[in-house]
């Protein structure tokens, strides 16, 4: 994976550091991700839960982000990992 962007953003005495990251968690079923045996069987039981972050996701309105492709992106990626395995 890349590097993140540290920005250092200073305003009225006060310096904060931001960098260009996304980070968000999913909560598959723990049943589902336990019985899964390969990396196939995972990506598929980790769908379920990113169609459900998906709507929430979409409403963080990123500047110059495109969730949309992003989680489009990622579905597909999944969604080929779990017909023939990464």
């Amino acid at each position: 994976m890349g590097h993140a962007e540290v920005r250092t953003i200073k305003a009225h005495g006060i310096v904060v550091s931001t960098e260009d990251a996304l980070e968000f968690g999913l909560r598959p079923s723990f049943e589902n991700v336990r019985d899964a045996r390969t990396e196939s069987q995972l990506a598929c039981a980790v769908l379920p839960a990113l169609s459900q972050a998906g709507p929430v996701l979409r409403k963080l309105k990123i500047p110059d982000f495109d969730m949309d492709r992003f989680l489009s992106d990622l579905v597909a990626f999944l969604e080929r990992a779990g017909e023939q395995g990464v």
